[in-house]
Parts: C-alpha cells; structure tokens; sequence
C-alpha cells in the first residue's frame, strides 16, 4: 500500500484561508485523519510570503509558478521527501508536476471539507480494492454528509 502526504496550507493574512479554518478545517482534519495510508501536514503561515522550512521538498516550499492560498496537496510520501528528484503529484483545482504548480481551470475546486474529502478519496490507493473508506466513529452530521456525497 502506498503511503500519502496530505498538506493544508493556510495563511494568517489570507480572508479565504481564515473562512475555510473557520469553516472546514476541523472537519477535514478529521476526515483525513481516519484515512491510515495518509499522513497530515497542516502549515499555517503567518503570512503568505513566509517560508515554512526545510523539514518539506524544496520544490514544495518553493514551486515554480507560485502558490494560491489556501492549498491542498496530495503527493506520494516516497516522493515527498526525495528532495534530490523533480516533485509531481496533485493539487486541488489544478497540477503539481515536476515542482511546478499550474492551476486547471476544467477542475472543480472548493473549500468544503466534503469536497476535499472526496477529492483525496479519488486520488489515493486506501489499499481497499473498492476504494471506499469506511468511518465508523465520524459524527451523525458527518456520516450524512458522507452518504450524501456517496464515499461509503
């Protein structure tokens, strides 16, 4: 099974960001936090032009085209932390290949946690042939929002 690295990348001087900690955050920390293939990075930065330190890729921490805020990105932890090769793997609401960040705009993007959700759902091997996640322990609000959105 694969292992994943989901980061968050929120600002402090960001409108947008400060509605989504306000409205999402919690919840899609709790999402993602039943999924066991994947580990969560979530960086808040002061400010946008901040840097976040040399823990993350390089091409992470600085990828060519820049960054909107906020972010979420899915790589490959094998490929996360092989800082010596080009960094691919996937942002919501666009690409993230060889350490460059291009946005699609034919991609659906939202700061709703359920979308997020999803999103990470259809990108990621759970190691489940079907693919789906099942979440015994999320709230009644939660498990409604799941079956609505059909995860389970």
């Amino acid at each position: 099974m694969v292992d994943y690295i989901f980061a968050i990348l929120t600002a402090n001087d960001c409108g947008a960001c400060n509605r989504f900690k306000e409205t999402s955050l919690k919840k899609i920390l709790e999402l993602s936090s039943k999924i066991r293939n994947i580990t969560v990075h979530n960086i808040n930065l002061k400010n946008r032009g901040d840097t976040f330190g040399d823990r993350y890729h390089p091409q992470f921490r600085k990828p060519i085209g820049g960054r909107w805020y906020p972010s979420f990105y899915l790589f490959t932890e094998h490929d996360f932390y092989s800082f010596n090769k080009p960094l691919s793997g996937w942002t919501l609401g666009g690409v993230f290949e060889n350490g460059s960040m291009k946005q699609d705009p034919s991609m659906k993007y939202s700061h709703d946690a359920i979308f997020i959700f999803n999103w990470i759902m259809e990108n990621i091997e759970t190691g489940d042939s079907s693919n789906q996640l099942t979440i015994p322990d999320v709230d009644t609000k939660y498990v409604h929002d799941l079956e609505q959105f059909n995860v389970f």
